[in-house]
């Protein structure tokens, strides 16, 4: 019984912990004016040559990057949780990956919007989501990939 919940803490431990930092993430501490503080003379620095509106396209492109890759990786690790590993390749459990990531993307745009200096978009869910199934899409690849050779 105690290896059972060892298990069970293994594999669904670090989808929960993910969870939490993209939670942490989407508070006022990560908004765009307080990330902008940081990321713009950084930007200004590697690129001199770029006009301060490009220099505030690509902060905006960072930060949607980011929201994409956060994504893709929840849904990584709860197919790895659902699935118990990346053994095998399983439809159900990256449906199920892809769902509960989407979900959890709606109810964090759901959470900023009771946030001062945050915005919520029903396009950044989109975003989220398309991270989510991109990841799993990679997986189903290397699945198919991996039969192959």
């Amino acid at each position: 019984m105690k290896d059972k919940k060892l298990n069970h803490l293994k594999f669904y431990s670090p989808p929960v912990l993910w969870m939490a930092f993209i939670f942490f993430m989407s508070t006022d501490t990560f908004s765009f004016s307080k990330t902008s503080s940081i990321i713009i003379p950084v930007l200004e620095y590697i690129f001199p040559f770029f006009s301060a509106d490009t220099v505030e396209g690509l902060h905006h492109a960072l930060r949607k990057a980011g929201h994409f890759t956060e994504y893709a990786i929840l849904s990584l690790l709860w197919f790895r949780a659902v699935n118990k590993g990346f053994a095998r390749w399983n439809f159900y459990h990256a449906f199920l990956s892809f769902t509960i990531t989407s979900i959890y993307a709606f109810t964090d745009e759901y959470h900023q919007s009771f946030i001062e200096d945050r915005s919520s978009s029903i396009l950044d869910v989109l975003l989220d989501s398309s991270g989510a199934l991109t990841s799993q899409l990679a997986l189903w690849l290397h699945h198919l990939r991996s039969k192959v050779i």
